[in-house]
């Protein structure tokens, strides 16, 4: 993988010394640069352990964390967040993780969390710029991942039950899959669990059903796009749960739907009610939707 090129910096050249000036750390001034006598400097080198033994605990509990099954999504992602805001390193997590998924080759779940992190990681500013090649990787162990387990449970495997193990797994496997654009094997797994789940009321069921009422949706593929599929699926991932109804995901992606079949004006109305309902963290791509949605209902009705 090809590295950027960066701007070579000039040598910095050293001020001169004034005339009974020392050289070196002692021209610091005093205080935390330059301790002041036998205490001070004891003060100060037992600070610096401190903050380096607690930026050792801090990142061996994130790493540790990630590799003891961090299984939301969710949670994934608010660890990439934290990455481009520049609070953590994501390249040398990334080798943590990718070092730890090869001493644990039979870890379905370490595989899964490694493509998660993949696919998270083109959303950084850093790694923009290898998308594709990162996007190959992570389908690469989203696949393998759920290799492992089908040797490791076979049976499992081949008969998954609702909100087991192997649903859960599959069910990441899939949205891996639909996130670096494999639209026809995601859909099909997809539509597997939502048939397996049928008579499920669960969370895990709404996420499911919009999931795939969004891919369905927005797909550029047209062998895999189906509107009102989609929009059946959106309407019943909302009437599943009371809690469902309130989600702005959720209505976002029913308002979606009702834009591309040409319906702006009740796009804008579900997209309000999306924005009300929506945190602070997911108001920006939803106000960017609502924008699209209110410009297509004054175009089509401009009275």
């Amino acid at each position: 993988m090809e590295q950027p090129a960066f701007p070579k910096n000039q040598p910095s050249q050293p001020e001169p010394l004034a005339a009974g000036e020392k050289p070196g750390w002692q021209r610091l001034p005093a205080g935390i640069f330059r301790p002041r006598g036998l205490l001070e400097e004891i003060r100060f080198l037992s600070g610096i352990a401190f903050l380096l033994i607690l930026a050792f605990i801090i990142f061996g509990w994130l790493s540790g964390s990630i590799y003891k099954g961090v299984q939301d999504y969710s949670e994934q992602q608010a660890l990439i967040k934290s990455f481009s805001s520049g609070v953590l390193d994501a390249g040398a997590l990334l080798r943590v993780a990718e070092r730890k998924a090869n001493l644990n080759p039979e870890d379905p779940q370490a595989q899964m969390v490694l493509a998660n992190l993949y696919y998270g990681l083109t959303e950084t500013d850093r790694f923009k710029g290898d998308a594709q090649a990162f996007y190959l990787e992570a389908e690469v162990a989203a696949n393998r991942a759920w290799a492992i387990f089908a040797k490791l449970k076979p049976e499992e495997a081949a008969q998954i039950k609702a909100n087991s193990p192997a649903f859960k797994l599959r069910y990441q496997q899939a949205n891996i899959l639909a996130q670096v654009g494999r639209d026809r094997v995601a859909a099909e797994l997809y539509s597997e669990l939502v048939k397996i789940s049928k008579d499920e009321k669960t969370y895990l069921r709404a996420n499911l059903l919009n999931s795939l009422a969004w891919l369905l949706a927005t797909t550029a593929d047209p062998k895999v796009r189906d509107l009102d599929t989609a929009q059946e699926l959106s309407i019943k991932c909302i009437k599943l749960l009371p809690e469902a109804s309130r989600n702005a995901a959720f209505l976002d992606t029913l308002a979606m739907t009702y834009y591309l079949k040409g319906d702006s004006k009740q796009a804008v109305k579900v997209q309000k009610e999306a924005l009300a309902r929506a945190p602070g963290s997911e108001l920006y791509l939803l106000l960017q939707n609502y924008d699209l949605f209110k410009s297509s209902a004054v175009f089509n009705n401009p009275n």
